[in-house]
């Protein structure tokens, strides 16, 4: 997918004139004799070393190679606020970074993780855009939004880690689920709260989460609705491994230069295989109806609404560290 400036892959992000100045966010700038586009161009020291990179302006993602370790993108979702909430918009970001990754051969590795004290507090519920669904199809795919997003990162050909730096609810469990490996902070705790809040779990992360933890498990998380924590996810094997929480960025760190030092084409042969293997052992395609029980979900809310009075179906407020699930309101 090629840019407003007709650059695609790796061509959408470059370094700078190497004057190690930062031209100030939304500074026009001319690439390669193209039209200009607005673009940030970036040198910060960050927690997966120094970044010195022209790159598309996003509002709610970091999107930033390593100018150290080449092959190593890191995707940061930047609502540290709304505890990395995932609304309409940082969705929209995110698919459109992961549609340019999957042909973009230069990147093999890419960190996923979460600015300040969470990973993702998960679907901001209320959420949606602003014009109306134009039909039922329509509102199928607005519901599916997230199913998407997740479909996204398991095509993805580069080697993915999730980084949980913090607590994941709803949502940001399921995202995390969607990576090949998972790193954690001692201090982050998970929560699947979609059943306590009268929804069904969707964006296909039952099958992922039988996988990785068993049905027993999963039965239980999914259905009790009650907290765990990292160490606990590492020893059901959710997690790969838990590390203090200001050693969690080196040790990411150093499991993305480990991958990067393999033959890509060897390692890229070897997660496609395990991929093929995962989906034999629960099959994704079983949850074909997520989308579907989802609206339904939105849909016998209304009809208590309209019948009680109340208020929603069990929904939190907006903005609250339970405001959390695997959905997006059409």
């Amino acid at each position: 997918m090629k840019d407003a400036a007709g650059l695609d892959g790796p061509n959408r992000w470059r370094r700078d004139n190497g004057d190690g100045r930062p031209n100030p966010k939304g500074r026009r700038l001319t690439v390669h004799g193209s039209p200009t586009i607005n673009l940030i161009a970036l040198r910060s020291r960050t927690a997966y070393g120094w970044l010195n990179w022209t790159m598309p302006a996003y509002e709610y993602l970091r999107v930033e190679r390593d100018p150290q370790l080449d092959g190593l993108l890191t995707i940061t979702l930047h609502r540290p606020e709304k505890l990395n909430a995932l609304n309409v918009a940082l969705h929209d970001e995110l698919q459109g970074v992961l549609v340019d990754l999957e042909t973009d051969h230069s990147v093999r590795v890419v960190i996923l993780t979460g600015a300040g004290r969470a990973f993702s507090a998960g679907a901001e519920v209320g959420d949606r855009r602003a014009e109306p669904p134009v039909n039922d199809i329509d509102r199928r795919a607005r519901v599916h939004l997230g199913g998407r997003t997740c479909e996204l990162i398991d095509r993805l050909p580069q080697v993915t880690i999730g980084v949980a730096n913090g607590l994941a609810i709803g949502g940001g469990v399921v995202l995390l689920s969607c990576c090949d490996l998972r790193l954690a902070a001692e201090s982050a705790w998970f929560l699947i709260p979609e059943v306590e809040l009268d929804l069904p779990l969707s964006w296909q992360a039952l099958p992922r989460l039988m996988r990785e933890l068993g049905p027993a498990r999963t039965k239980e998380l999914a259905m009790a609705c009650e907290r765990f924590t990292a160490r606990q996810a590492e020893t059901w094997g959710f997690l790969n491994h838990v590390h203090p929480d200001d050693e969690l960025p080196t040790a990411a760190r150093a499991m993305a230069a480990r991958l990067l030092s393999m033959d890509p084409l060897t390692l890229a042969m070897t997660k496609s295989a395990c991929a093929a293997l995962e989906n034999l052992m629960v099959p994704k395609e079983t949850t074909w109806s997520d989308a579907e029980l989802m609206l339904l979900a939105h849909r016998q809310a209304s009809i208590r609404r309209r019948h009680d009075g109340s208020s929603g179906a069990g929904l939190p407020p907006a903005g609250t560290e339970r405001d959390s699930g695997s959905h997006s309101i059409p």
